[in-house]
């Protein structure tokens, strides 16, 4: 992780790794409880959405704890700390986390599965690109240092600051991982303009290509869990298997 930066507020002082990652989590949410609104089922949407988030949490911290244990085993009291030094959170687990709960809550359950899709689909562009964003102004997830900017095309490299503070030219994975929120983001919107129904397919497409873009863009990154990679391309392989799975059932069953 990196060094804690804060923006103030009137009197507040707040940690912009965590406002980025809370704005994140509420716009995922609101776009949520808002996409089932003809549903007119709000309290027990959002009870349903917080436990979600509950357990998104739990597992996200539990694998960033896990793929990083060297960092807790001297001082178990680490685990419970909420900063950018140690306060960081596993994607994969948090997306287990959410898809577990959206499977099996009651709630969820009773809902029209097609809406519940439509529903999900903005959840991923969004806090893919808030992750990203908290991450840039601190430095976490930063990419390897290269030789020069010259080297490389204009947008994929940037000059950041190393460890001793020297500003060095870096591959620039912030930007490369908004860009692919941004794509995600394009696709979604293009679906719901088309007036197209979501499916599941759709979604596990998404959950596909944010998998195996973190994977290319783990391989660019500075420091990173020998397991992160593995995660990375086995939920990006899986997802878009089970995406064509689901396409080609589906279409089998409309004939």
């Amino acid at each position: 992780m990196g060094i804690e930066v804060h923006v103030h507020w009137g009197s507040l002082t707040l940690s912009v790794y965590r406002v980025w990652l809370t704005a994140g989590i509420a716009l995922s949410v609101a776009s949520f409880i808002l996409s089932l609104a003809p549903l007119r089922r709000w309290q027990t949407l959002l009870d349903a959405s917080l436990v979600a988030v509950a357990v998104g949490l739990c597992l996200a911290r539990l694998e960033f704890v896990a793929l990083r244990w060297h960092l807790f085993a001297h001082d178990l009291s680490q685990v419970w700390r909420w900063d950018t030094v140690v306060g960081g959170l596993g994607w994969h687990g948090g997306m287990l986390g959410v898809g577990g709960v959206l499977w099996l809550h009651p709630t969820f359950r009773a809902l029209p599965r097609l809406a519940l899709a439509q529903a999900t689909l903005p959840i991923l562009p969004i806090l893919l690109y808030c992750a990203w964003q908290a991450c840039e102004p601190i430095g976490c997830l930063a990419g390897q240092e290269v030789r020069s900017l010259a080297d490389f095309p204009s947008g994929l490299v940037s000059e950041r600051p190393n460890l001793y503070g020297e500003t060095v030219p870096r591959l620039d994975t912030h930007r490369m991982g908004q860009y692919l929120a941004i794509v995600l983001a394009w696709g979604v919107g293009v679906n719901l303009l088309a007036h197209r129904p979501s499916t599941w397919g759709h979604v596990l497409g998404l959950c596909g290509i944010v998998g195996l873009g973190g994977w290319g863009i783990g391989a660019c990154l500075e420091d990173r869990p020998p397991l992160s990679p593995y995660l990375d391309l086995a939920v990006g392989i899986f997802a878009l298997l089970g995406r064509v799975w689901l396409g080609y059932f589906g279409s089998k069953k409309r004939r």
